[in-house]
């Protein structure tokens, strides 16, 4: 039976939060940004180490499952011309070594889908293999596992002896022909911070966004060109809450960055679908933005509403800064989906 896990790459401990969840213990955590460990011991016990992964030993660590997620943003499609850095082979060595020295009964790697064509990624499989590991993956979409986010991330499982399993999905997406036996519905933004949309504040944005808020999303009915750019829309819509009292529109929408830059295209997504995939943005002093608009009010949603999307549980302290709270959240694996991949190789 697996009872304990140990975690690379552990940011504030999103893995962790999945961890606990299937039953098991963290017992051992590395991550060199110190605002994101002193979150982690916020919520764990102090068992996370500040450093270099490159340069740790592990031959002293003892876990029944090893989770490792590398730094991917040389394999995101995201970052134009990124090219798999000396560091990044750095980093597949030390996870190498880890698997060697603590040699766990089952691990677990997450990343961006790209992360299957680097050398990295193929370091780690063939040690997998001489060790003795049975390795398998595939790309697994969030959403599918009851996450309210349309994430879709690069899986990597391997288990000692025997082959890993992946767990089962548990939701599909609403456009899918219902089987006999059918399974819900994606869950939507909408529905995971329901009950939080009361205690959002109200943000007055500047003309030129109001306007590209009310005329190019709750105007426009097609994709169009206006003054800025084209519009992304969502074609489903359900009849929901009404923001204000005075508000006679059924239609609330959730709005992706409404920022200074005017060549990035507002994407409206309505409330009956997940939101695309949350971004860790760094601690620079910038952070996800979304807004919610009914054409009466327009709130600001907060970092409650980021760490639902993420499925984070409610006992989590995030840190209070922002920031730091949306790189905790952005880069963190979604802990529902850490759960269901630990809880279907969990030995009983």
């Amino acid at each position: 039976m697996l009872t304990t896990v140990a975690t690379l790459f552990s940011g504030g401990g999103g893995f962790d939060v999945g961890a606990v969840a299937a039953g098991l213990t963290p017992v051992f955590a590395i991550d060199n940004c110190p605002k994101a460990a002193a979150a982690y011991r916020v919520n764990f016990q102090d068992h996370i180490v500040v450093g270099d992964i490159c340069s740790q030993d592990f031959s002293k660590v003892t876990a029944d499952h090893l989770h490792a997620s590398p730094v991917c943003k040389n394999f995101s499609t995201a970052k134009t011309g990124a090219a798999e850095s000396e560091f990044d082979l750095a980093c597949a060595s030390a996870v190498c070594r880890a698997i060697a020295q603590i040699k766990p009964r089952t691990f677990s790697l997450e990343n961006v889908r790209g992360y299957a064509k680097s050398d990295s990624f193929l370091k780690i499989v063939t040690t997998l293999k001489s060790l003795g590991y049975n390795p398998a993956f595939r790309v697994l979409n969030s959403a599918d596992y009851g996450v309210p986010q349309t994430r879709k991330r690069l899986i990597l499982l391997g288990k000692l002896g025997d082959r890993p399993r992946f767990p089962e999905t548990t939701h599909q997406k609403p456009t899918v022909q219902q089987g006999l036996f059918p399974k819900p519905n994606w869950i939507s933004w909408y529905d995971a911070i329901a009950d939080l949309i009361p205690t959002l504040k109200e943000t007055h944005l500047a003309p030129w966004q109001r306007f590209r808020v009310d005329h190019d999303c709750l105007v426009s009915n097609s994709n169009r060109v206006c003054g800025w750019t084209e519009v992304q829309r969502v074609d489903r819509s359900k009849p929901s809450f009404v923001i204000d009292a005075t508000a006679k529109l059924n239609k609330v929408c959730l709005i992706e960055k409404v920022g200074a830059r005017s060549d990035r295209p507002l994407r409206e997504i309505l409330n009956d679908r997940p939101v695309p995939t949350l971004k860790a943005l760094g601690q620079d002093g910038h952070w996800e933005q979304w807004i919610i608009s009914n054409g009466v009010k327009i709130l600001q949603t907060d970092m409650r509403c980021l760490a639902r999307w993420q499925s984070f549980p409610g006992w989590y302290e995030l840190p209070t800064a922002r920031p730091v709270a949306c790189s905790i959240i952005g880069n963190s694996v979604p802990p529902l989906l850490a759960q269901r991949i630990l809880e279907v190789n969990y030995d009983h």
